[in-house]
C-alpha cells in the first residue's frame, strides 16, 4: 500500500527501513448515508529513507525519549495508481526499528476506485485512513 515514503528526520545520515509485515496494518473509515463503513488490511509494504536534511519533504520535531511527531510525505499506491500523500504521524524510534502511527485522508476517486454508492446510499468522496507499521532498519554493507 505504501510504496515509498521520504522522512525528513533528525538522523545524521540517510537510513533505509522496510515495513515489517508482521507489525503492519492500515485501515479506513468512510462516511455513508446512515452509517460509517470501516475496513482494514495487513497488506502494507514499502521502504522508507530517513534523511538528516532539514529542507526535506517535511520536518519532524518534538524528540522526547525517542518519539517524533510531524508529517511524513511520500507516495501511496492503490490498485496500481500512485499519488502523493502526507501522513500526520507519531514515530517512536529504537535501535533497530521505528514504530509509526499515522492518519491521513484519501480521495478515493483519484485512485480510480469504483463508487460504492447505491440508490439512496451515498458515500463521501474522502476516506479517513490510518496506518500502524514497524519499520525495520536495513543493514548497509560497506563499499
Amino acid at each position: 500500500m505504501l510504496a515509498s515514503l521520504l522522512l525528513a528526520a533528525s538522523a545524521a545520515a540517510a537510513s533505509t527501513y522496510s515495513v515489517d509485515p508482521a507489525r503492519a496494518e492500515a485501515g479506513f473509515a468512510l462516511q455513508a448515508t446512515m452509517h460509517t463503513v470501516h475496513g482494514t488490511t495487513s497488506k502494507v509494504a514499502g521502504r522508507v529513507t530517513a534523511t538528516g536534511d532539514p529542507g526535506g519533504a517535511r520536518e519532524l520535531s518534538g524528540r522526547i525519549d525517542g518519539t517524533l511527531s510531524g508529517t511524513i510525505s511520500g507516495q501511496m499506491t492503490l490498485r496500481e495508481t500512485t499519488h502523493p500523500v502526507a501522513i500526520a504521524a507519531t514515530l517512536h524510534e529504537s535501535a533497530a526499528a521505528i514504530d509509526v502511527d499515522g492518519t491521513f485522508d484519501v480521495a478515493w476517486p483519484e485512485y480510480g476506485l469504483p463508487d460504492p454508492s447505491f440508490l439512496f446510499v451515498h458515500v463521501a468522496k474522502i476516506a479517513h485512513a490510518y496506518v500502524k507499521v514497524r519499520l525495520l532498519r536495513e543493514e548497509t554493507s560497506a563499499p
